[in-house]
Order: structure tokens, then sequence, then C-alpha cells
């Protein structure tokens, strides 16, 4: 599609949606290519490691909210795809490097508390929590809590749960960094539980 076919769709004014395709771009997610008369198409990036569960992901996300389709064919010729899930990429798939890196973490580590989240990311507490905060007020975190620690998870009843912890689990796949944190945090929290258990 182009950038302005996508406005139309969702309703958009061109600033507003050039901006979320530069995101997007910006995240590997999608790519953008420039043609005669100022059209400029953009198309997901098929070539990159996630495609798959992506495109999964927002099918099913398109079930539930339906997107405007677009009654011509495709422009995908010399589309500048690439495999590149770089770290700075994925620090801008979720809306933010704190929000992606918050939320990649939760998904990496299974379940975690916040103290975890914070020390290993080298956050601040206060942006931790309204962090979760915001991705439960989403539906995509859930809490429990384990006698004074909070604990998080993504939340399996969010309505498209499967897909997306399969597209956050194969961004992770593709992570050293994510994979080693997952490794610390998950012994971190079993120390937790052990001492809290034993202060009964």
């Amino acid at each position: 599609m182009t950038v302005r076919e996508i406005g139309r769709a969702i309703k958009s004014d061109s600033h507003k949606t050039w901006d979320m395709v530069e995101r997007l771009r910006k995240s590997g997610l999608v790519v953008k290519r420039d043609y005669a008369g100022g059209r400029k198409y953009v198309a997901l990036n098929r070539q990159l490691p996630i495609y798959r569960p992506l495109l999964h992901l927002l099918l099913a996300l398109d079930k539930h909210w339906p997107g405007q389709r677009i009654n011509r064919a495709s422009a995908r010729w010399h589309m500048p795809f690439d495999r590149n899930l770089t770290a700075e990429r994925t620090d801008h798939i979720f809306q933010s490097p704190v929000r992606s890196r918050i939320l990649l973490f939760i998904c990496a580590v299974g379940e975690t508390d916040m103290s975890t989240i914070y020390k290993l990311l080298g956050l601040g507490s206060v942006s931790t929590m309204l962090i979760v905060n915001h991705w439960e007020k989403q539906g995509i975190v859930c809490t429990r809590w384990f006698k004074k620690h909070r604990l998080v998870k993504l939340d399996p009843k969010f309505i498209v749960a499967k897909k997306l912890k399969a597209l956050m689990r194969e961004i992770v796949v593709h992570s050293d960094e994510y994979r080693m944190l997952r490794k610390v945090a998950r012994a971190r929290l079993g120390k937790l539980i052990k001492a809290a258990n034993a202060t009964r």
C-alpha cells in the first residue's frame, strides 16, 4: 500500500500516518520504497526472521478488528526487504524502547517480580511500575501477589495471547541479551520465592 492509502484506510491525516510508518520502519517490521510521482509504498518486511509469527498475530487481530481492504494488485517489486533483527530494532517494536524492553523481558522470563525488571534492565522503579501498569491496563500482562512481591507475566486471557506470545518468543530466540537475562531473572525469582517461604 502507499502511505496515502494507509491514511485513508485508517482515517488518519498524512502527518500522523507518516509518523506511524516511520516508527514501524525504525523497528524493521515494515519497509518503504519511493516511486515516481511521489508515491511511497509500504509493506511488511517479508525477510525478517519474525515475519511469520508477526503475520499470524496481525491476521488474528484482524479477525477481531477488521481493517479496510484495498482492491488492487499488490506492489511488492523491488521492496528493500532485509533480515536484520538488531537490538536497536527490537527496542522499537512495542511503541518505545522502554516499553519494548519491559514487555520482551517479561515474555522471556515467563513470570518475574518488579525489582528484577528494573534492576536487570537498569530502569527506575517508578518508570517500571508505570509501564507495567500500562501493559496491564491494555490487558497484555497480569499481576499476582506473592507475599509482598508483585509478580507479572503475559496475560493468557488477552484476546490474541497465543499469537502475541509466539511472536515475542521468536524475538527472544534471536536475542543473546534476552536469553541471558532470562537465565539470570529466573534464578533471582527462585531465590526470592525460597527466601519468602523461609520467613513463614
